[in-house]
């Protein structure tokens, strides 16, 4: 009714007395229809903010994971791989389900697993780590399909010790390598991935087979201290690099299948004759185990003194077997022998492009006295090459010495004929340190003592 005998009466929602008599909205109006949205908003309209998937949510926070397929294409054979997408679960059975039946094997730098029929995968390794880079042996093509989150790269720390490292790589994009690897810059020395090679060059950076890291891609990074590797989020160098040297080296080599082979290695190298420099473009050096190809490698100009050298990738299933090479003239269209042989290693790096190893096509009919080579490379780890020159048919022995004077391996014990040699130590089983090679030869025509100081450096 009326407040009072003149008939007034209240507003709405209140009382004579001006009190209100209805609820508050969450602005505080008595009465008021304002309510608070489900982002907390008084007044609001609710969501705003539009996903990746086309759903609204109050805050980008509220967007739910975007998810990729990685397609990893696999291969019979050795296939070196990693994963940029993440998800809850990423035990073998899960990443790995789209490939069951078509490979067996499957291994990280520290772990092993192997696959069993109507079982799965067991062993030591039983996840996938997005830092890290695995080897798969594939009975018959298939891909790895696999649904997940982008790897946020920055938050993923890939540690790293001294000497090798199996990385993986986890950006959505490639990049140069001077870009993806510019967190360590100076600490790594070598790169490599399944079929192509790169060093570092202090002040100038990464030069070799290969210019840009690429999503899917395994990696194997040898460096001379600890570390971490984060990749940035894009490419902080160029995006604009140059894969001239990659095309050279595909177009100029014979085919081979990498994923044939256990074991790589790289030999950078120039080819002499009577210790001069013949090379020219189109030149190509090819390698052999057993008379079977093993590697192929185009003449590239050197980046330091514009001359031009080999970059070789070969490949092999065992170890301590012998590589020869045939080196292809193209303004002769002949193929030579290379006089020198080198023992196979598995990750064995022979050379750069600032000290080469050095591969003779000598006359032998020029050999008039014993020559020792310069030990390549030096320092090195774990292998090293000892090469030399006999002019008649002698006995050589060939012996390691510590500081101390104590023989500590002995290389070869042999008679040889006259010509030309290559030997290689692996001293994985020693520790750092300075040693001595003795070379000691005796024949028809006189002796030698010959020696060189090598400097183990892991």
């Amino acid at each position: 009714g009326a407040c009072d005998c003149e008939g007034n009466f209240p507003e709405n929602n209140f009382d004579c007395a001006g009190s209100c008599i209805a609820e508050l909205d969450c602005y505080g109006d008595c009465g008021g229809s304002a309510l608070i949205d489900e982002c907390g908003s008084c007044g609001g309209g609710g969501p705003t903010t539009e996903c990746w998937d086309g759903s609204f949510v109050c805050d980008e926070s509220g967007c739910p994971d975007e998810t990729v397929t990685s397609n990893i294409s696999i291969l019979p054979g050795w296939n070196w791989f990693s994963v940029n997408t993440a998800s809850d679960d990423m035990s073998l059975s899960n990443v790995l389900s789209s490939i069951d039946g078509s490979s067996n094997y499957i291994k990280s730098q520290g772990a092993y697993a192997d696959y069993y029929d109507s079982f799965g995968w067991w062993g030591t390794l039983e996840s996938i780590n997005n830092a890290e880079m695995y080897k798969l042996d594939a009975t018959s093509p298939n891909a790895i399909e696999f649904t997940g989150y982008p790897v946020e790269v920055s938050s993923v720390n890939i540690e790293l010790s001294v000497g090798w490292n199996w990385i993986g790589y986890t950006p959505q994009v490639s990049m140069s390598l001077g870009s993806a690897l510019s967190s360590i810059d100076g600490l790594a020395t070598y790169i490599k991935s399944q079929s192509a090679y790169a060093d570092y060059y202090d002040g100038f950076g990464w030069w070799g087979t290969f210019e840009n890291m690429n999503p899917y891609t395994g990696y194997m990074i040898s460096t001379m201290g600890s570390g971490a590797l984060v990749y940035p989020e894009s490419d902080v160098f160029s995006n604009d690099t140059d894969e001239s040297i990659d095309e050279l080296v595909r177009e100029n080599s014979i085919e081979l299948n990498p994923h044939d082979y256990e074991f790589n290695g790289s030999i950078t190298a120039e080819v002499l004759v009577n210790d001069e420099f013949v090379v020219s473009q189109g030149d190509i050096l090819n390698a052999y185990i057993d008379n079977e190809y093993r590697g192929s490698a185009p003449a590239i100009t050197n980046p330091f003194n514009e001359k031009l050298i080999f970059p070789l990738m070969v490949y092999c299933n065992e170890w301590n077997k012998s590589l020869t090479f045939k080196y292809y003239n193209q303004e002769s269209d002949e193929w030579f022998d290379i006089q020198d042989d080198i023992e196979f290693a598995a990750d064995m790096a022979l050379g750069n492009a600032i000290n080469t190893v050095q591969l003779s096509m000598v006359d032998e009919a020029q050999i008039v006295e014993f020559r020792l080579n310069s030990i390549y490379p030096n320092p090195f780890n774990p292998v090293t090459n000892i090469s030399f020159s006999i002019p008649d048919d002698s006995f050589i022995n060939i012996e390691i010495y510590n500081l101390a004077g104590k023989q500590i391996a002995l290389i070869v014990e042999s008679q040889l004929k006259m010509g030309s040699y290559n030997y290689s130590w692996d001293a994985t089983q020693y520790p750092s340190g300075l040693y001595i090679v003795s070379i000691q030869g005796s024949s028809e025509s006189g002796s030698f003592n010959k020696s060189q100081k090598v400097v183990l450096m892991k």
